[in-house]
């Protein structure tokens, strides 16, 4: 490897003369708070270690830099500029940690009366600026460093240059600089704390400034003086390609996303693709899921998972730990990215293009709620899918499993195709039926991760297939288009909901006197995901009522929304009536919801006392209850629970069919 010889020199000395740009192949900014801490306590250890006069250097890691020639600094002046390969996290931190440093400093210097320790600790603030920060020229601000395109904005924020820059939080690793930052001025005010015994600087004696300056100034001596580090300055793009990819395999808390994506830049490096295309197209993609909300690391090795299983069929890719390794499996199989492939180019660009195409279709599937928010037309197809979407999603079993065949759908035909909506009934009534009740879903694994695999190759030329997996795939595709291939995958499934053995089971499970807890039954322990089951179903019946009795479903709240919103209502909320009949609390007779504005006034009450609030309750299901009964007993409970098994097993069957709501009905049967 073409490698300058290594060199042990002080940060300082690096940091003041060079200039570093994290180009698109590294991973964002990656500290979270326990790192950020360690940090300042080797620091702080350090400090104390210097102010008993022990001068003990601190090894500070290795910086590995690719080396972009000269960078203009000022007009006289140039700087090396480097690529940082190995060590963004520390330069990162090292550089939020002095600003936060310097504007303290700054802090004493405006607050305090003494002219000259003023003037010392703002010539220091400046100093620290300069080196770690940048500084002003005449042809605009020269940063130290330049963190990548998404965490820019948010790194300048932080540093102070640029105070009013939008920053877009929902991006993770903007949020981690952000919070490091947050992390760093918390300590620093402690320091502050312990040294004037103030919260405000302005408060403080000059004795205690005076010696609170003198603690900051060590603290700085410290990081300038003291924290040595080894560079490996890499003089070509294949080297840093290469020491990229060695690195990374190298970390132990590498995510499987970076595993697959410095092994592609690599690949890209030997092979003449574009390099930093492929690199923005792989860091794109994953971007794209961190800024959504409620998502990490782990959200986008999820992707990458799901989209493997999609490109190879291979549907035990969800079960794969980080170590057991997709990425392996694409750096050694002569089918995938193995080095020594002749046509590697074609692999690796196909590959990382459907990456990149399929990644919002997983963010939308991902999450129905969202998919809700970008239908600007509120189609009642959107509704439909989202409300299925949420019934598979809360099974309370690994749902991920579906995850591939809905993106690949979707990809193919869009979510308001009929293909699409025809495959998410037959999907969703055997989710309902096998993983939300009778718990024994598993058996169609195998299914929908091949079918993924063929609604995805179905439509492209086979000779592409056979030349993208090295003439070996490990499927062979036996339709003629995507078409087919999901009609087989919605048909299959179809079928096997009619044909279990175990239907009559499902039947019992839901007529069961507790499908909370199972108490009933034995070996059960009731629906999977207890009462979010119970209300997903609940919404379902409420949508049959209002269908039934000719009422808008305009009011009617989205499952996401009515889970959180609404609490269960058992009907008679004692085992024993009054006159002493048994009750089953638990039977899905006895079960209703209620919006949890107005559970106060009837929960827990027997519902002589509840006719009122049900009569004027926005719910159907409450209304006819109040219209039917004046008591509730357990004969009440048997005729109503029948109405609901009838409804069950017509809405989660074999047969079931795509509705239109509201007052216009369309029905069409899966075929």
């Amino acid at each position: 490897m073409n490698m300058e010889t290594e060199n042990q020199t002080l940060l300082y000395d690096v940091v003041s003369n060079s200039r570093f740009v994290v180009p698109q192949y590294q991973r964002s900014y990656q500290w979270e708070d326990s790192q950020v801490n360690d940090f300042v306590d080797d620091i702080l250890h350090l400090t104390n270690e210097y102010q008993n006069k022990q001068n003990i250097n601190h090894y500070f890691g290795t910086l590995v830099l690719g080396s972009n020639g000269k960078y203009k600094w000022s007009r006289s002046n140039t700087v090396k500029e480097y690529e940082v390969i190995d060590g963004q996290q520390r330069l990162t931190t090292t550089s939020l940690f002095m600003i936060v440093l310097a504007e303290e400093l700054t802090e004493i210097a405006n607050a305090i009366d003494n002219n000259n320790l003023g003037k010392e600790a703002e010539d220091i603030a400046n100093d620290i600026f300069t080196t770690y920060a940048g500084e002003e020229k005449s042809d605009g601000f020269k940063y130290r460093i330049s963190p990548g395109e998404r965490t820019t904005p948010a790194y300048k924020n932080a540093i102070r240059i640029e105070k009013e820059l939008t920053i877009d939080n929902n991006n993770l690793s903007s949020r981690r600089i952000k919070n490091a930052r947050k992390v760093l001025k918390s300590r620093v005010a402690s320091w502050r704390e312990e040294h004037i015994n103030q919260k405000k600087i302005s408060d403080g004696s000059e004795d205690d400034l005076s010696a609170y300056i003198d603690y900051l100034i060590e603290v700085v001596s410290v990081v300038n003086n003291r924290l040595v580090v080894t560079t490996n300055i890499v003089e070509s793009i294949n080297d840093a390609a290469r020491m990229f990819k060695v690195i990374n395999e190298r970390g132990k808390d590498i995510s499987l996303f970076d595993r697959v994506k410095s092994h592609m830049i690599y690949c890209a490096s030997q092979c003449d693709s574009p390099t930093e295309e492929i690199s923005k197209l792989m860091k794109d993609a994953a971007e794209q899921i961190t800024i959504q909300p409620n998502t990490s690391e782990e959200t986008v090795d999820g992707y990458v998972r799901i989209h493997w299983t999609i490109w190879t069929g291979d549907y035990k890719a969800k079960k794969r730990s980080r170590n057991d390794s997709i990425a392996e499996m694409i750096q050694q199989d002569s089918r995938y990215a193995d080095p020594d492939r002749d046509d590697i180019k074609m692999w690796i660009e196909n590959y990382v293009d459907s990456f990149h195409k399929l990644v919002q279709h997983y963010i939308d599937l991902r999450s129905p709620e969202n998919f809700l928010k970008n239908d600007p037309e509120d189609n009642w197809k959107t509704q439909y899918v989202a409300d299925r979407l949420y019934g598979i999603k809360t099974s309370g079993r690994d749902w991920q499993v579906y995850l591939p065949s809905l993106v690949a759908a979707k990809h193919q035909f869009g979510y308001q195709s009929e293909e699409f909506l025809q495959y998410i009934t037959a999907l969703e009534s055997f989710v309902f039926r096998y993983d939300h009740v009778i718990k024994n879903g598993g058996t169609i694994d195998s299914n929908v991760g091949q079918g993924a695999y063929e609604i995805f190759w179905s439509d492209v030329n086979n000779n592409v297939l056979q030349e993208t997996f090295n003439q070996n795939p490990r499927i062979t595709i036996n339709f003629q288009s995507s078409r087919e291939a999901i009609t087989a995958l919605t048909n299959g499934i179809t079928e096997i909901i009619r044909d279990r053995p175990d239907n009559e089971l499902f039947v019992e499970q839901i007529s069961e006197d507790d499908v909370l807890e199972g108490n009933s039954r034995r070996n059960w322990g009731g629906f999977r995901s207890k009462q979010k089951t119970t209300k997903y179903l609940l919404h379902e019946y409420e949508k049959h009522l209002r269908q039934k009795y000719n009422l808008d479903l305009d009011t009617i709240q989205p499952i996401h929304e009515w889970i959180n919103s609404h609490d269960l209502e058992f009907i008679q909320p004692n085992e024993t009536t009054a006159d002493g009949q048994k009750i089953s609390i638990n039977n899905l007779g006895n079960i209703a919801v209620i919006n949890k504005q107005n559970s106060n006034q009837t929960k827990n009450s027997p519902l002589e006392y509840n006719i009122e609030s049900y009569n004027k309750s926005d719910l159907k299901m409450l209304n006819i209850i109040s219209e039917q009964h004046d008591e509730w007993d357990q004969e009440a409970i048997q005729e109503r629970l029948d109405k609901i098994v009838e409804f069950v097993k017509k809405r989660w069957s074999a047969d079931s069919k795509i509705k239109r709501p509201n007052t216009v009905k369309v029905d069409t049967p899966i075929k």
